[in-house]
């Protein structure tokens, strides 16, 4: 009888531990749907629908969970920021490689392959929120991120204010295609792709 005592409590530990497991990996998926519920009532209703009440009712969980998670509505826009920001995570290799004049090639690549009608899948609900919150911290991931290539656009280029003039236009279409107000003919804007394709050819 004692040793069966003994056997059960030696197991107990591993027991206990891939309970915690359990339960951690459960807080995850409950924590990251509460912020994909979020982001849909933002995307279908707009950032003045985002409640609470709302995200519970989406979620389909209890207040006490939400509250576990974001105990209030400041915690899970700031939580939103930053999923709406994650991709500028993949982006960051790009800004330890290589020179100005590669960054430059390569963000001007990129905005060419964003189709029409397509968003920049950070931009458009960063600021969004930024006009319903009015929070000077809302769009900071981003503008730290374009701190960032701004000071690498100008990394080891002859001309570094030509560099970053290159870069400041490119800014300007990426904002219009993710906030769907280009408003240039197709002339009008390959135009503009062939010159700055061929500027930063020159850097």
């Amino acid at each position: 009888m004692g040793n069966q005592t003994k056997n059960n409590d030696s197991r107990h530990p591993a027991a206990s531990e891939g309970a915690e497991k359990r339960q951690r990996s459960n807080g995850r998926m409950t924590r990251e749907k509460i912020v994909h519920c979020a982001q849909q009532i933002v995307a279908e209703q707009g950032t003045d629908y985002l409640s609470m009440d709302r995200v519970v009712r989406l979620a389909q969980i209890s207040k006490g969970a939400l509250m576990y998670h974001f105990n209030t509505r400041e915690a899970l826009v700031e939580a939103i920021e930053k999923a709406y920001a994650a991709p500028l995570k993949s982006r960051e290799r790009l800004l330890k490689a290589g020179n100005g004049k590669a960054f430059l090639t390569w963000y001007l690549a990129w905005y060419q392959s964003l189709k029409a009608g397509d968003e920049v899948d950070y931009l458009s609900p960063l600021v969004a929120l930024k006009l319903a919150d009015r929070s000077n911290q809302t769009l900071e991931p981003v503008s730290t991120w374009w701190k960032s290539s701004h000071e690498k656009t100008q990394t080891e280029c002859a001309d570094p204010t030509k560099a970053l003039l290159l870069k400041l236009v490119v800014d300007a279409l990426v904002f219009h295609q993710s906030l769907g107000t280009q408003t240039l003919t197709a002339e009008e804007h390959q135009r503009i792709v062939n010159k700055l394709t061929q500027l930063i050819d020159e850097l």
